[in-house]
């Protein structure tokens, strides 16, 4: 007795070859939006954004930064640091000295420009050349909204708004 052909396996048999060749668009279709969703971010897009200085070798502001009989007290009052995603930065520090036996201080500016680096959680910043101070690298570390690197023996913390 010869085998006869169903109605749906007369179905199967027609859409068979037309889903054979949906397959490779399926699959490169898959692999596009797998790769859309990878996760993966830019370290300068997470790195950007403005941070606030918290503290100097574990002081909160102000924060005593050198003091000397000849030259007086120098406090940090205030610290910000603007990281922009192009890879630029600005540090902006307002600085108070007292000088020996004076009891008016001195209001201060120091600011800070440049470039930096992410890779992983290190950051180098290329500190422009000021006046007669010259061009200057300094490694920091950012860890989620933390950011802290040692100058002289001192840890600044900077926070992230």
């Amino acid at each position: 007795m010869p085998a006869t052909l169903t109605n749906l396996d007369r179905v199967r048999e027609r859409t068979r070859p037309a889903l054979l060749r949906l397959l490779p668009t399926l699959a490169a279709l898959s692999l596009l939006a797998a790769c859309g969703e990878s996760g993966a971010t830019d370290p300068y897009d997470d790195a950007a954004g403005v941070f606030l200085l918290e503290s100097i070798a574990g002081q909160e502001l102000p924060a005593l930064i050198t003091s000397s009989p000849t030259e007086g007290d120098v406090r940090v009052t205030t610290g910000s640091l603007f990281l922009s995603a192009d890879r630029r930065f600005q540090e902006t520090l307002t600085v108070t000295l007292l000088p020996p036996g004076s009891a008016t201080s001195q209001n201060g500016t120091a600011v800070a420009t440049g470039t930096y680096t992410v890779v992983g959680d290190s950051v180098e910043f290329s500190i422009d050349a000021r006046g007669s101070t010259p061009a200057s690298k300094m490694q920091a570390t950012l860890r989620g909204d933390t950011l802290s690197y040692s100058v002289l023996g001192r840890v600044v913390l900077y926070l992230k708004l």
